[in-house]
């Protein structure tokens, strides 16, 4: 059988071109493949809506001064493009979003009982990728992620955990992306890590908690953590056998310490935490698939994906989560249970266990 390849499904169905005029790692989205991107972005987008998500723009533009406070600059300055000076101030083309989320967050008085807040963005991104690594829609130089961060309280860290991956699930399940192998990446050794114990092991903690909670196998990897804390790693086999990292979920006490965060108790501070986390980060690839998919049964033998379904046919009915918080506080949505992948060596197996549904209310949250 033969192994569906983007790149040549990009060409065979006109979704995207490369143009050395443009430059590598450049892709230009053609109509088709516009069309397509469109629908998964509205898919995406309403997704978020419903399960509580408030929709943001931010600058593709900031002040290098913005990185150096979040600690990327430090940590990624090789993968950024270079500042350019305009007048006095210096500014790059923004490589990641969340240093903009902590300000967006930053910008207004917050009571804790707002929380938790959840932000989600389409937003555009730029990395400085050497000429020898890009290709295709896997690995470019500008790119557009659908991120999603959730400001809340230390208590409310493993409901909204439990609320992303079972979004995630949501959105695998529609766009027919095959089930996720989970991976707690862990901090590994040397200078990448901020050098703060008891951050690291309060965040390990609660993926640990969260991951036993939800009842799915996962392995652990040191040396694959974000410079700030572990994660969780959703790792799904594109149909080449390569594994790839498409969604992630984040425990972040840093950045709010960084950008001095807080919510009020009356007149007491509070510090909140942040979680990374979207429903599908890292789509493009897989759209010239998903649209072979929609208009036939591919080669692939992959069954049929409902890009372009109607609403009606993508509202998922109401999750009750086990956690008390989310019936509480949360209110997020999804069909079913969180796929369990399949176990691997070293790693630890757990019971899957399936989140109970009831009919949906049909409210946007």
């Amino acid at each position: 059988m033969e192994r569906p390849d983007h790149r040549r499904l990009g060409r065979e169905l006109a979704i995207f071109a490369n143009d050395e005029l443009c430059g590598s790692g450049l892709p230009l989205w053609l109509p088709a493949g516009a069309t397509v991107r469109a629908e998964i972005e509205r898919f995406v987008v309403e997704l978020e809506r419903r399960n509580g998500y408030q929709h943001v723009y931010t600058p593709e533009l900031a002040k290098r001064e913005l990185y150096i406070r979040s600690g990327h600059w430090e940590h990624f300055r090789n993968d950024v493009y270079p500042p350019m000076q305009v007048g006095t101030e210096h500014v790059v083309l923004r490589p990641m979003n969340c240093p903009h989320h902590m300000l967006v967050f930053g910008a207004q008085r917050r009571s804790i009982r707002d929380l938790p807040v959840r932000f989600a963005e389409l937003g555009t991104m730029f990395r400085y990728e050497r000429s020898g690594v890009v290709g295709g829609l896997s690995r470019v130089r500008q790119m557009t992620l659908n991120d999603g961060h959730v400001f809340c309280a230390p208590d409310q860290l493993e409901a909204e955990i439990a609320c992303i991956l079972a979004m995630v699930e949501e959105a695998y399940r529609t766009l027919d992306i095959p089930a996720p192998r989970y991976r707690l990446s862990l901090r590994g050794s040397g200078p990448k890590y901020v050098d703060d114990d008891e951050l690291w092991h309060r965040s390990e903690a609660v993926l640990r908690s969260a991951l036993r909670t939800l009842g799915v196998t996962y392995e652990q990897v040191p040396g694959e953590a974000a410079f700030y804390g572990p994660k969780i790693d959703l790792q799904v086999e594109d149909p080449q056998g390569r594994q790839e990292t498409l969604s992630t979920v984040q425990v972040d006490f840093h950045l709010p310490a960084q950008f001095d965060l807080a919510v009020f108790d009356g007149a007491r501070r509070i510090r909140p935490v942040m979680i990374h986390g979207a429903s599908c980060r890292r789509w493009n690839a897989w759209s010239p698939i998903c649209s072979r998919c929609t208009t036939a049964r591919s080669r692939c033998g992959w069954p049929r994906v409902r890009c372009g379904s109607s609403r009606s046919s993508m509202t998922p009915a109401s999750m009750c989560c086990r956690f008390e918080t989310v019936s509480e506080t949360v209110g997020c949505e999804s069909r079913s249970m969180i796929a369990t992948p399949r176990s691997q060596p070293g790693s630890e197996t757990h019971s899957t266990t399936k989140f109970p549904t009831s009919p949906s209310s049909g409210d946007e949250k």
